[in-house]
């Protein structure tokens, strides 16, 4: 999980750097990439809250789906 989490936080702040210099020229960040960035904080939460229920195989679960989203916003972002 903390791979995961160290790579989710780089690709936030990429993200949100990104997001606000599009802002900044009068335009959105792509929809799907704005939903992937929203689905992966969700689902860290998730797993997050899984682990704290003692519940590994739906931490897991939520992980895998949480590194599927990583895997797009990075390739997204160029990383």
């Amino acid at each position: 999980m903390i791979n995961v989490a160290s790579r989710a936080a780089a690709v936030r702040s990429s993200f949100e750097a990104m997001e606000e210099q599009q802002r900044r020229s009068g335009l959105g960040m792509r929809r799907d990439m704005a939903a992937a960035a929203i689905r992966l904080k969700f689902l860290l939460e998730q797993s997050s809250a899984a682990l704290a229920t003692q519940d590994a195989a739906g931490a897991k679960r939520n992980l895998d789906m949480a590194d599927q989203n990583l895997r797009q916003l990075e390739s997204f972002l160029g990383r």
